[in-house]
């Protein structure tokens, strides 16, 4: 994007960019005519479509998937049993909650909870076996107390871990190392607010399993708070009253979506697996629903 916004000269908009290793086309806007009409960058290519007077619509997005596997014909007959009852639960994709390192709603709760020292260290600690080695000897040297080290082991493109604990060795703390975050923290307490989420839909799918079009909302105000919402809360340790972090600029609003997403023109042949889903609805949920597969192995 910013690139992008060199090239054009303009503020880019966009429909949601995908940020997943994949091959695909993203419609994206300016305001304001370029002169530019084609562009070809390091990583991409963008070519003028026109113009368009009104709101942009984004009616949703198409996945063409090669599927590796040995079970192609059980795969075929699930997609069978999917046209003919085409809905399954919008959960809240894994990505969202960090596609090798789950943990962006871990550090979330102790955003919210206020709790600086747990949330700085599960982002610059805690290797998991998933990721390189190199960065899982960076963060058990920061689980060890070695910061200095590790401060010299982790690469430059983990930025967002580089520039936190330079700020927490040079400042001294947790709240004022989080303050310089590259990423918004926001996202972070929206992350545990996803996973708040996909518990409530857990458990209360078999009620609204009978109304496909049905919505579920995660309320931000206590008296909208039912019993499985505050049951899911107490588990947690966390009331509604901590979505509220005004020196971190966190305020959580409601969260609606629908219970089940729509899966439209389902194909499968020669292991090639083409369907549509609707704007916010995860194809990563529709592949683990299909497939019964480590999320891990599809994200």
């Amino acid at each position: 994007m910013n690139e992008l916004e060199r090239v054009l000269g303009s503020k880019v908009r966009y429909l949601g960019i995908k940020d997943a290793n994949a091959a695909t086309y993203q419609l994206v806007y300016v305001k304001a005519p370029s002169k530019v009409t084609e562009y070809v960058g390091e990583r991409f290519k963008i070519t003028f479509r026109g113009y368009y007077d009104g709101k942009v619509p984004h009616g949703g997005n198409e996945f063409t998937i090669r599927l590796v596997s040995d079970r192609l014909a059980e795969i075929e007959e699930r997609v069978k049993e999917i046209t003919k009852d085409p809905y399954v639960p919008n959960f809240i994709g894994y990505q969202r909650f960090g596609t090798r390192r789950p943990i962006t709603h871990v550090v979330g709760y102790y955003l919210l909870r206020r709790d600086w020292c747990n949330a700085l260290f599960h982002i610059l600690g805690r290797p998991f076996y998933s990721e390189s080695e190199t960065m899982r000897k960076t963060r058990k040297l920061v689980d060890e107390g070695r910061l200095e080290e590790a401060l010299k082991e982790i690469p430059g493109k983990f930025k967002q871990e580089k520039v936190l604990l330079k700020n927490y060795l040079k400042k001294g703390g947790c709240y004022y190392a989080l303050k310089s975050s590259l990423i918004p923290l926001s996202f972070y307490a929206e992350a545990f607010q996803s996973y708040l989420f996909n518990k409530y839909l857990s458990r209360k799918m078999d009620k609204v399993k009978q109304d496909k079009e049905a919505y579920l909302t995660l309320p931000v105000e206590p008296s909208k708070c039912d019993d499985v919402c505050r049951e899911i809360l107490e588990e947690e340790g966390i009331s509604l009253a901590e979505f509220k972090v005004p020196e971190l600029k966190v305020n959580l609003k409601e969260l609606a979506r629908k219970a089940f997403v729509k899966v439209r023109n389902i194909r499968f042949k020669d292991g090639t697996l083409t369907f549509e889903i609707e704007r916010g609805a995860y194809a990563t949920v529709v592949l683990k629903e299909l497939l019964n597969a480590d999320p891990l192995k599809i994200t």
